[in-house]
């Protein structure tokens, strides 16, 4: 049997952003969030025929609600919108009559997400109806999520995630956050370096191959970010991505993941990575080193599929042109 041993080094520094590249980061965690979330578009279709403003266009994941104390409403133009800051909930605006509790557990679709210098703003909508005050439909409901002005300008994602993942939860995910400390801390440290330089200390892990999740998880603590595609997992850690197939480890490779944009003509296609749906063109995706059978899906047109081996911390740009 193949083992791993990875040398984790735990390294301290502070880096300082000129301000045309801090100016820039509110617009990566938003595309980056409208990624992840797999947005839904909703309204009437083209020309305003067809469809109302719950109307599914493309439906894309689901994100299920975790704490209690947020509201919704039956109607867009009353829409309530709330400020969370940790674990602080108060309403911005909004009626509060008529104002109808999301339950926990709750699944709903993302249909808007916006980044601002202090805030990231989550649309949703239920994907279930509900019944209040003997009206019945789906609810709407608006999030800001309040942030420190430099975490956002930092773009310091590893961060946010785990304070929108304590709140709403990608369906089928495991729990998004930084390694936890006393991972690390549980070992002896190296001596503290002299000097300029970042402090270290370091832990030697041993993973096999074959191994699960769950069992990764407690070597390395949770995930900056975890990756779901049919039978594929991938677990993404600062130092690494791991791989699993049918939940047992396959590979280990190191670097960031990959970088993929899609668009298409027309625009509006449906894109699946490995047959399961992962966004509308134009999306910018971001997927671990390996291979992938990639399609674009528009009804009246032939569908456009490549495979593509994809390696880490590349940037690929692909646009499909659909034929009738």
């Amino acid at each position: 049997m193949m083992r791993f041993c990875l040398l984790i080094l735990a390294i301290f520094t502070v880096v300082s952003l000129a301000p045309g590249q801090q100016s820039g980061r509110a617009a990566e965690i938003q595309e980056s969030l409208q990624t992840r979330y797999r947005m839904t578009r909703i309204g009437p279709r083209a020309m305003g025929i067809g469809g109302g403003e719950k109307s599914i266009r493309h439906a894309g994941g689901v994100v299920v609600l975790r704490k209690d104390g947020l509201f919704g409403s039956l109607k867009r133009n009353q829409l309530i919108s709330m400020s969370i800051t940790g674990d602080k909930v108060e309403v911005l605006s909004g009626p509060k009559e008529g104002a109808v509790p999301l339950a926990v557990g709750g699944r709903f679709y993302v249909v808007a997400v916006s980044v601002s210098s202090d805030a990231i703003t989550i649309g949703l909508l239920s994907t279930e109806s509900v019944t209040s005050s003997g009206q019945t439909g789906q609810l709407w409901a608006s999030l800001n999520f309040f942030f420190d002005k430099d975490l956002i300008q930092r773009g310091e994602v590893s961060r946010i995630y785990p304070e929108l993942d304590e709140w709403l939860l990608p369906e089928g995910a495991g729990i998004a956050a930084v390694p936890p400390a006393t991972t690390r801390a549980a070992t002896p440290a190296e001596p503290a370096q002299t000097g300029a330089g970042p402090q270290t200390n370091s832990v030697v892990i041993e993973i096999d191959l074959g191994m699960s999740r769950n069992q990764i998880v407690s070597k390395l603590g949770q995930p900056l970010r975890e990756i779901v595609h049919g039978n594929r997992r991938w677990l993404e850690y600062p130092w690494m991505t791991i791989a699993f197939d049918a939940d047992a480890l396959t590979s280990i490779s190191n670097g960031a993941p990959a970088t993929v944009k899609i668009t298409s003509e027309p625009e509006g296609a449906d894109i699946q990575i490995d047959g399961r749906f992962a966004g509308t063109t134009p999306s910018t995706l971001s997927l671990p080193a390996g291979s992938y059978k990639i399609q674009v899906r528009q009804p009246g047109f032939q569908d456009w599929q490549r495979e593509l081996q994809i390696y880490a911390g590349s940037e690929i740009n692909l646009h499909a042109v659909m034929s009738k």
